[in-house]
């Protein structure tokens, strides 16, 4: 999994990266901002902006490109 902060890095922006070998069932609500255990819970503090979810794997070129628009 790789998490893109602030665009990619030919852009500016950073990224952070660990591996993930196990199943990923994403079948409840998205949600951004909080934790999960039952109920909603540690909320963040602070602001989110320009927020993109995909149904698929995006490579490192559509995330250039992307941050390009």
């Amino acid at each position: 999994m790789k998490l893109f902060v602030n665009g990619p890095p030919d852009f500016g922006g950073s990224t952070a990266q660990a591996a993930y070998t196990g199943a990923w069932s994403a079948t409840g609500d998205f949600a951004i901002g909080r934790a999960w255990n039952g109920t909603p819970t540690q909320g963040w503090t602070g602001d989110l902006d320009h927020v993109y979810a995909a149904q698929s794997v995006w490579t490192d070129w559509d995330i250039l490109l992307h941050a390009a628009m």
